[in-house]
């Protein structure tokens, strides 16, 4: 359950969320990048990671102040780690032809910030 405090979203800001949780969830409707430090780890903490990145519900006011779910940071296995989705270029849809394939999610090690 996300701890972002329950208000109204806009019809905007709802369709934003849902785009960005699709891709953070199910890798659809966008671009993940991984930084050159997070390539880097052992296979599976790197696993590990990209798991915790589809599961992650921990919004907080002061990381998603707009509702849009479009940050977040954790620890996992001794690692702090930052991802940032960007709305990115509306005329990138994707050979699937997905509205929303323009996102991009970056995944980062928080020192790389």
């Amino acid at each position: 359950m996300s701890m972002t405090a329950a208000r109204p979203l806009s019809p905007t800001t709802a369709r934003i969320r849902a785009l960005n949780d699709t891709l953070r969830r199910h890798g659809m409707g966008g671009r993940t990048l991984l930084t050159r430090g997070l390539s880097s780890l052992p296979a599976d903490d790197l696993a590990a990671v990209l798991w915790a990145v589809t599961k992650f519900d921990a919004f907080t006011a002061d990381m998603d102040p707009y509702g849009e779910h479009d940050f977040g940071r954790f620890e996992i296995h001794g690692y702090r780690v930052f991802f940032k989705i960007d709305g990115g270029d509306s005329s990138l849809v994707g050979d699937d032809n997905i509205v929303g394939a323009g996102r991009i999610m970056t995944i980062m090690l928080a020192e790389e910030y």
